[in-house]
């Protein structure tokens, strides 16, 4: 409903839309507009581009999008995955994996000899 009413008082005043709104908040809703008003669309969650508008690319394995309209996408922390392209959000690694590096598309498995018995684990451990 908020949404709404800002798009609405964006929309029928302009001039005072920008005095109120600055910052990542106006420019979301900005974005917002200009699709409402252009018809264009912004890239999907799990995608990129420069300007955050198609023609848009997946985000590369390892690293995610969790958002409408992204420029970047963000490496996996340590601990998790993103195996795919085009994912919109990291995995952690399950029990008996790890990964101490971040933007990786893959956990590794424990070698012979060592266990992590819990998931977003970044080492192993002697059993």
């Amino acid at each position: 409903v908020v949404l709404i009413c800002v798009l609405v008082l964006s929309l029928t005043h302009a001039s005072s839309f920008y005095d109120i709104f600055e910052g990542k908040l106006g420019e979301l809703v900005e974005n917002i507009v200009e699709d409402l008003v252009n018809g264009t669309r912004m890239c999907e969650d799990g995608t990129y581009s420069e300007t955050g508008y198609p023609p848009c690319k997946n985000c590369p394995a390892g690293s995610y999008c969790d958002r409408i309209g992204c420029k970047t996408c963000t490496p996996c922390p340590v601990g998790q995955e993103a195996s795919h392209e085009g994912s919109n959000q990291c995995v952690n690694c399950k029990t008996g994996y790890y990964q101490d590096q971040e933007g990786q598309a893959d956990c590794i498995a424990c070698p012979g000899g060592t266990i992590s018995n819990t998931t977003k684990a970044t080492s192993c451990w002697e059993c």
